[in-house]
C-alpha cells in the first residue's frame, strides 16, 4: 500500500512539473540534438535555502520569486540556427512579448524578451547565440519577479 501511494504521489508531482513547462520547452526536450533543463520551484526552494551567489551578486530575492528555469541549448550549427529561429518567432512582439534588451557584438546576439502572465507573473526569455550559428542557448523564467527585481540586484 505505502509503494502504490508513493508511486500516485509521485506521478501527480512529475504531472503538475511537466504543465509547468512551456509550449517551446516541451517542443525542443524531445529533440535529441538540443540540450534541456527544467528546474522547477521545489528545487529552486531548497537553492533559495543557501546563499547563492553569481558572479559577486546576491540573487536569493530574485530566486525566491521564480517558479521555474528552463534552458535549451545546443552546440550544432544547423540545430543552433533552427533554435535561433524558433525563438525569435515564439517569443516576439507578434506573440505579445516586449524586448527589454538587445546586444550584438562581434560574436554574439542577445536578446531577453519580457511578457506579463496572469496571476502576477511574468515570463523573461534570454536568447542567445553565436553570430555564425555554432551555439545557440535560450533560457526561459518563469515568476513574479518584476523589472524593478531585475534593476535593484545588488553586487556584494
Amino acid at each position: 500500500m505505502k509503494k502504490f501511494i508513493l508511486t500516485l504521489l509521485l506521478a501527480l508531482v512529475s504531472t503538475v512539473g511537466a504543465m509547468a513547462q512551456t509550449k517551446f520547452y516541451e517542443s525542443c526536450r524531445n529533440n535529441p540534438e538540443f540540450e534541456t533543463v527544467y528546474i522547477g520551484k521545489a528545487m529552486l526552494r531548497m537553492v533559495n535555502s543557501s546563499k547563492l551567489h553569481v558572479q559577486g551578486m546576491n540573487l536569493n530575492t530574485v530566486v525566491d520569486k521564480l517558479e521555474s528555469i528552463q534552458v535549451i541549448t545546443t552546440e550544432k550549427k544547423k540545430p543552433a540556427k533552427q533554435l535561433k529561429e524558433a525563438a525569435y518567432t515564439e517569443f516576439s512582439p507578434a506573440t505579445q512579448y516586449e524586448i527589454m534588451m538587445e546586444a550584438n557584438d562581434n560574436d554574439d546576439t542577445t536578446t531577453i524578451f519580457y511578457k506579463k502572465l496572469k496571476n502576477n507573473s511574468n515570463e523573461y526569455v534570454l536568447i542567445n547565440s553565436s553570430n555564425d550559428f555554432h551555439e545557440t542557448t535560450v533560457i526561459i523564467l518563469t515568476g513574479s519577479i518584476t523589472p524593478e527585481d531585475l534593476k535593484n540586484l545588488k553586487r556584494l
